[in-house]
């Protein structure tokens, strides 16, 4: 269900360029309902694994949201933590719509080193991070201690990540309008099949309890 909701979202993206409307409510509700099916199936997954759950809340079978909230009490409780399983939706989400993570600091998994400035007013020793210059290298200070030199390296280094963000942002965009038209082929090319079935499900007879005439 997650995959036909992504399908959806790459035609419109497909569509956009081609008819005169506007989709963004559209692929707005689509990405709401998504991230619906996503959390069911994490929950289910949770489910399927054995994971500890408190007791239900109520009389009703708990929504994806509560099973998170039953494995979290119980885990508090002393339970071990079961983390869901990934899905091949999870992983065309990735390769799709997510940019890999950029050179930047806040990514940076290593050792930061402390700016070896001292306070102008206190003398003391600056407790601020050295200014990050990419491929895991630093500086000796933090940006507002540093000279002209690793300014302009610091600097250089984010034009450089903003530029790779951006040509990277494209291609997924590209890549995702080529998906879409290939899709919005194969759902042509099926169109007839659909059709046939929509009609035999529209002739077959309502049960008694249905509604029917």
């Amino acid at each position: 269900m997650r995959i036909r909701l992504m399908e959806c979202r790459l035609v419109l993206q497909a569509l956009s360029g081609h008819a005169d409307m506007n989709f963004d409510e559209l692929e707005n509700d689509l990405d709401v309902a998504e991230g619906g099916v996503q959390n069911a199936h994490a929950a289910a997954s949770l489910v399927h694994q054995g994971a500890a759950l408190d007791a239900r809340w109520g009389a009703d079978w708990s929504r994806p949201r509560a099973i998170f909230a039953r494995h979290g009490a119980a885990v508090r409780g002393g339970a071990t933590r079961v983390l869901p399983e990934r899905s091949v939706g999870d992983r065309i989400e990735r390769a799709l719509w997510q940019l890999p993570p950029a050179d930047r600091m806040q990514n940076f998994t290593g050792p930061r080193p402390q700016c070896q400035s001292a306070v102008r007013a206190t003398g003391a020793q600056c407790v601020s991070r050295a200014v990050y210059l990419g491929t895991g290298s630093f500086g000796a200070h933090c940006y507002t201690h540093a000279n002209r030199h690793e300014r302009d390296q610091y600097r250089m280094h984010l034009d450089i990540v903003a530029a790779s963000q951006s040509e990277l942002y494209e291609k997924l965009s590209d890549q995702r309008h080529r998906i879409g038209q290939e899709v919005s082929e194969r759902w042509l090319q099926t169109r007839a099949d659909r059709r046939r079935w929509a009609e035999e499900v529209g002739l077959q007879p309502r049960s008694a309890d249905g509604g029917g005439e």
